[in-house]
């Protein structure tokens, strides 16, 4: 029981360390932009290519109905589950809809979407809400272990 609480510790950490270090990379590759020619050519590629084939208009508004709806799903799963999970789960809950926030507005800021590595920040807020889901289920599975 208590070898399972650990592990889950130690995964829950990983999983925030990486969400984290997506954030970092992303940052990292902004500052590179005013730096490094190279870089900035493709990125500049990168976020073209993007935006005319996977970023249209349609595909933005799918994305963000989707990304309403894993909102919805989880909010009801917070209210459902909030005495029946550890401190743990509740932090992956709030982050994975602090998550959910960053990528709708990531989606819909004009600000935004004018970055270079734009492209790559939606992967990576992509990645951190998926990874903080994973939280959310080991936890509650961990905690139900642990009863």
């Amino acid at each position: 029981m208590m070898k399972t609480k650990r592990l889950y510790q130690a995964v829950y950490l990983l999983f925030c360390l990486i969400q984290i270090a997506l954030l970092g990379a992303v940052y990292i590759l902004q500052t590179l932009t005013t730096k490094k020619a190279g870089v900035n050519h493709h990125l500049r590629f990168t976020r073209t290519y993007w935006m005319h084939n996977y970023l249209t208009p349609q595909n933005t508004l799918i994305f963000s109905i989707i990304l309403v709806l894993i909102a919805v799903v989880i909010f009801v799963a917070l209210f459902r589950l909030w005495n029946k999970t550890g401190i743990y789960s509740k932090i992956a809950f709030i982050l994975s809809l602090l998550w959910i926030a960053a990528l709708l507005l990531s989606l819909h800021l004009e600000i935004v979407s004018a970055l270079l590595v734009y492209p790559y920040l939606l992967l990576a807020e992509t990645i951190a809400l998926l990874l903080s889901c994973i939280n959310i289920v080991l936890g509650y599975t961990a905690h139900k272990q642990n009863r």
